[in-house]
């Protein structure tokens, strides 16, 4: 019988051209990728020895029989631990760390590999897996068992990544099976014609699978400066919290590196990337420096700690003297350091941390640094809490809604309220809007929360029927991410049309900030809203850019002044003038004029005196639920029956 070996040779030379790859592009040291290591250097003996014996074996009569017998042996030892160490990579794949909770699986599950592995060695003695003679080489009785434990490895492998539940992702699920069916096949097809060598084929193919699928160390590079990237960085982190290995992470923000782009062009700052990188592997840490993004550094230390040196060896790093081009260029840079003390419970909370910690640095000024305290963290829980209550809320589609009535001066009466979305946080209480709506427009769920404020309002406006307590309409703000959305208009109309009000009854609320961000949409958006019946008031003017030319050519009715300009004006005469002149100036040109912030009787008589159109603020009522509102309409202008919304 002559062993057909050309598939294990070719296997053989591409297996040892992907290990010198690997060790020439450095890997990302962690436990998946040891075992990826371990696995094809496990792969790569097996096919040596497998080589080796079949030629050994097609040459009987001239090769030693003790030699070829050794080698054959040598070989089955590697057949026997080759489908344990793929099934052990599998489980590592699915958790990324090797956890001490596995520790019996994996003991328990060597047993087959370690008895096959004890049954190969006492063959010298008993030839029940395999002997050679003048004729040539033979199976014994147990040699099947090489078949059937790989076979069952390979169930293992896919009952642990297709029934267990793991953290194994669609993707790697698909991989594993690949590669399962993939050796399966060749198990099977040398099963039946044993003169193909052919399975450690089959295993070098799934091995390659894997390189370019989850092991290829470009994956895990900056191609630029090669520094492990984001993406290594949440890999590692993740492996040390799993593992309570203490940590370290120090994050260097560069300050105002756009100048050095702008100076320098993208080559000269692109080598400047470069050299800190190179400066920061030799002096801070060889095998642990990521580029986070752009010009945001991250430094991971395990082990031992070293607290605040760190902080200062990067310091020396980023403030020495640079040079480009023979020219001498300053570098600055704010630092972060998370203390091996504090662990973080997830990636997720990790980069939250990070991003907290790099904004607040940033506000203190270039060269900063920042270390992560209680503080910081009950700021962050804060924020956590937040979110989770907004979620919590979009997700049930119901958003509190309190309401503050408007009074107007010419009637005498309140005729219109502004609806205010409030948010009752668990542990904290109501938390300000200004909080929350900031929080909503970062994670992307401010859309939402506006589209359920204004159900709420709608809802309220016709199920109370507020014109009959003679409510004109009820103020809705809208935020900036809102008011870039091309469908506004679309979406707002919808909602009216659907609770039958009209379109008269909703007012919207812009601030200067968000008619400055979104102008050519929001235009569009106001013109369409405008033609439809709907109304826009300018929100906190006062506070932002406050430029009334740029005001006046947007389609704005009311001009609402900001609390701030408003108290102002009562505690400085100068101020005073100011108001008054700028509400006379937005009513020659047509516009109503509201006040906010009114808190006495001298407020109200000063702006009455003033010219002011309507009047908003805690003299007259604070921002109250449906009900109270409701009732407060009833004592103060009463309820008209029969009156008509239209």
């Amino acid at each position: 019988m002559t062993y057909n070996v050309d598939y294990e040779i070719c296997a053989l030379v591409f297996l040892l051209l992907l290990m010198l790859s690997l060790l020439v592009i450095k890997h990302i040291n962690d436990s998946q990728s040891k075992a990826y290591l371990i696995l094809l250097c496990v792969t790569i003996f097996d096919l040596i020895f497998d080589i080796a014996g079949s030629i050994m074996i097609n040459n009987c009569e001239y090769a030693p029989r003790g030699l070829n017998f050794a080698t054959n042996t040598i070989f089955l030892l590697m057949q026997s631990i080759l489908p344990y160490f793929l099934m052990v990579y599998v489980v590592i794949l699915g958790s990324t760390y090797y956890s001490s909770k596995k520790k019996i699986f994996y003991i328990v599950s060597a047993i087959p590999a370690g008895f096959m592995a004890i049954l190969t060695i006492v063959n010298i003695f008993v030839t029940t897996v395999f002997y050679i003679d003048d004729k040539g080489y033979h199976y014994g009785k147990f040699h099947s068992l090489f078949y059937i434990f790989s076979v069952l490895y390979m169930i293992l492998s896919l009952g642990y990544t297709f029934v267990i539940p793991n953290n194994i992702r669609r993707r790697k699920k698909m991989i594993v099976l690949a590669m399962v069916v993939m050796i399966f096949i060749a198990v099977a097809v040398q099963f039946m014609w044993p003169t193909y060598n052919i399975t450690g084929a089959g295993v070098a193919l799934s091995l390659f699978i894997l390189y370019l699928t989850v092991e290829n160390p470009a994956a895990y590079r900056d191609p630029l400066t090669m520094a492990l990237n984001r993406t290594a960085f949440l890999h590692k982190t993740d492996e040390l919290r799993r593992t309570g290995t203490k940590m370290e992470v120090y994050t260097l923000a560069l300050d105002n590196f756009k100048m050095v782009n702008e100076v320098y062009g993208m080559e000269g700052g692109d080598k400047v990337l470069e050299m800190l990188v190179r400066d920061l592997k030799r002096k801070v840490s060889k095998n642990d420096v990521y580029r986070y993004s752009g010009d945001i550094f991250a430094i991971v230390l395990s082990g031992k700690a070293v607290g605040s040196r760190g902080v200062r060896d990067i310091q020396k790093i980023v403030e020495q003297q640079w040079e480009l081009k023979g020219i001498e260029l300053d570098l600055s840079g704010c630092i972060c350091h998370i203390p091996a003390e504090y662990k973080i419970d997830s990636p997720k909370n990790l980069i939250r941390s990070m991003d907290h910690m790099i904004a607040e640095a940033k506000k203190k000024g270039k060269g900063s640094v920042v270390e992560l305290d209680d503080a910081m963290i009950e700021t962050m829980k804060r924020r956590s809490d937040i979110e989770q209550a907004l979620m919590a809320a979009v997700e049930t589609g119901v958003f509190e809604v309190y309401y503050q009535v408007i009074y107007d001066s010419a009637r005498d009466s309140f005729h219109s309220m502004e609806a205010l979305a409030r948010l009752n946080v668990p542990g904290y209480g109501y938390v300000s809007p200004e909080e929350f709506i900031r929080i909503a427009e970062q994670n992307g769920l401010i859309t939402k929360i506006g589209m359920l404020v204004l159900e709420e309002v709608c809802r309220t406006v016709k199920e109370e029927k507020l014109w009959e307590y003679g409510i004109d309409y009820v103020e809705v703000n809208l935020s900036v991410v809102q008011c870039m959305r091309e469908t506004l208009d679309v979406e707002i109309m919808d909602i009216i049309r659907r609770f039958g009000i009209p379109n008269k009854m909703i007012n919207l609320e812009i601030t200067e900030s968000a008619a400055a961000y979104s102008e050519k949409t929001l235009v569009q958006n106001m013109e369409r809203l405008r033609k439809a019946g709907i109304e826009f008031s300018l929100d906190d003017y006062g506070t932002g850019y406050s430029n009334i030319n740029y005001v006046a050519e947007l389609p704005f009715s009311i001009i609402k002044i900001d609390k701030f300009f408003v108290w102002s004006a009562f505690k400085d005469e100068k101020m005073r003038k100011v108001l008054k002149n700028t509400i006379e100036t937005f009513k020659n040109i047509n516009f109503k004029v509201l006040a906010e912030g009114a808190e006495d009787n001298i407020m109200v008589e000063g702006l009455k005196e003033m010219g002011i159109d309507f009047i908003q603020g805690y003299y007259y009522s604070k921002p109250v639920p449906r009900k109270q509102m409701v009732e407060f309409l009833r004592k103060a202008n009463g309820k008209k029956d029969g009156i008509s919304a239209d």
